[in-house]
This record gives structure tokens, sequence and C-alpha cells, in this order.
């Protein structure tokens, strides 16, 4: 639903200045859901929010991103620093792909929560 509000106004100033004031908070809240926060039935669909912002905002996704998972122990101890680059790489580069950004989002969950090495693919 959030996602389908932000795609359908991508030009909408008032749009781009309410995701800009909220946007590290946004995607904090994101990658902890995706992280352990969210059932794990559900973390798919966050992948409806990456892709507009993907398509909106890619380099500040980036940077925002990184600079979120540069935290230590974020969003949880069992994912390692290669995973995190892997996964943000992944995200930017499947912004135009909506299947393939759900399959990157719930492998990085699914390793979040300690389930390493078992693709979903």
């Amino acid at each position: 639903m959030v996602g389908r509000f932000i795609g359908h106004y991508p030009s909408s100033n008032t749009v781009e200045e309410a995701i800009a004031s909220q946007f590290t908070f946004l995607i904090t809240e994101l990658l902890r859901g995706i992280g352990t926060a969210s059932p794990s039935s559900t973390v798919e669909f966050l992948g409806d929010l990456f892709n507009p912002l993907c398509r909106m905002c890619p380099d500040q996704l980036g940077e925002t991103l990184r600079a979120t998972l540069a935290t230590e122990n974020f969003p949880t101890k069992h994912i390692s620093r290669e995973s995190k680059e892997t996964f943000v790489v992944s995200v930017l580069k499947s912004s135009h792909q909506k299947r393939r950004l759900k399959v990157i989002i719930k492998e990085f969950s699914l390793e979040c929560r300690g389930y390493n090495n078992q693709s979903i693919r």
C-alpha cells in the first residue's frame, strides 16, 4: 500500500519532502523489520517499499543503507559486513526487478535470522 503510494506520486514535492524528512528512520525501520522485527512470512512484502525508493532516490538510498548497516550487530549479530554490502549492491542493482528484489530481501532476512546458506531460489 505505501509502496504504491510512493510509486504513484514520484514527482510530488510534498511526498518527496515527507520521505526526505524521515528517510533514515524509514530505512532503519525497514531493515529492522527485515532483520527480525517482522514475521518472516511478511518480509518479502517490504520489497514493495524498496522498489519506488530505488527509482526515486537511488543515491540517497545507497548512502543511507550503507550508513545504517555500518552499525555493528545491526540488524542482527548474524549478518557479516560482506553480506551487508552485497545486500546494498544487490538492492540497488535490482531496483527495476520487483520479483528479484523480493528474493534478495528474503535471503537477507534469512541470513539475519541465522539461516546461513539456505537459498529460497
